[in-house]
């Protein structure tokens, strides 16, 4: 494929095709354990790994990022050290921060949730992060998708073909926004079944938290992106 000379449309869903495949299976194993732990232990297997999974993901974002510092730093050349790590650290920010916000984020909503609302609103709140992941990763897609091609156009000053690929990952997020936010308002008890043998409480309480919680996932998509482009 030539990226600065082949009509922009099918490149671009190839590259999204592609992105999308390896973006939901990243997202895959958090998902079956949860389920599983649900569908055995119920709410409250449910609730402790909603607890778990957001100090893991922060310890894991900020191991990478030192692994990634340490690769630069022993496998160049002394003078480039300080110039890699600047380009990595710079480049990588943008990502590296909403992974490390996301599970800051999560786990100051564990410590309300358990404050004002008890386990059972903390078990509901456990497959909404799941289905979260599933529309982050969605975005990803997108930007992965959008970035090499928008890179390379951007260097040949290419502008008119930049403005179009924009269009098409617009569009994207915005779908993938929208999707998500229905489904999750029309079906919000989907989620509950899928990851738990839930109980007559949970299921009354859960609907009111999952739609008045999916509205975030119409901007979500968006956000992600911004940071790609």
């Amino acid at each position: 494929m030539n990226l600065l000379k082949d009509p922009l449309r099918p490149v671009y869903f190839k590259y999204l095709s592609a992105a999308f495949g390896s973006a939901m299976i990243t997202s895959v194993y958090s998902i079956v354990d949860m389920a599983m732990v649900g569908q055995y232990q119920g709410p409250d297997g449910t609730a402790a790994l909603a607890v778990i999974a957001p100090i893991w993901n922060v310890i894991f974002s900020l191991g990478l990022l030192m692994g990634i510092g340490g690769s630069v730093l022993f496998s160049t050349v002394k003078g480039q050290r300080a110039a890699h790590t600047k380009d990595i650290s710079v480049t990588g920010f943008s990502t590296f921060f909403i992974d490390i916000a996301m599970g800051i984020l999560t786990i100051l909503f564990n410590r309300q949730i358990m404050k004002y609302l008890g386990s059972n609103a903390l078990a509901i709140y456990g497959p909404i992060v799941n289905v979260s992941t599933f529309v982050q990763c969605c975005a990803y897609s997108v930007g992965q998708a959008a970035q090499p091609i928008i890179s390379i156009n951007f260097g040949a000053k290419e502008w008119t073909r930049i403005k179009e690929i924009l269009r098409y990952a617009l569009y994207s997020v915005a779908g993938f926004g929208i999707f998500w936010t229905l489904l999750s308002v029309l079906v919000p008890n989907l989620y509950i079944y899928i990851f738990m043998k839930p109980t007559t409480e949970i299921l009354q309480m859960a609907p009111s938290i999952i739609r008045c919680y999916s509205l975030s996932f119409l901007l979500l998509p968006l956000n992600i992106f911004s940071t790609y482009y």
